[in-house]
């Protein structure tokens, strides 16, 4: 029986590393993202006279996009991971 157990976890465990991997980028480009997100916003609110409005909104739009787009990957990722410990 425990002899079974751990072959399931042996085979389980690539797909396990897999997934956290996952987990971990998407964690890492959203702390990212924030950050430039942030830095982006105080740039506008503190902007000089010769500041690129323009520009700096159509960043901070990607941004806000590619921030999204992370987070549905994290939490896809999450929850298979979540399950996949469970099973």
């Amino acid at each position: 029986m425990r002899r079974l157990r751990a072959q399931e976890r042996a085979k389980r465990a690539p797909l396990l590393r897999a997934l956290r991997r996952r987990v971990e980028r998407a964690e890492t480009k959203i702390a990212e993202l924030e950050q430039e997100q942030q830095q982006l916003t105080t740039t506008l609110s503190t902007a000089a006279p010769d500041t690129n409005f323009a520009e700096i909104s159509r960043r901070l739009r990607n941004v806000q996009h590619e921030l999204h787009r992370n987070a549905l990957e994290w939490e896809e990722a999450a929850t298979a991971l979540e399950q996949a410990e469970q099973e």
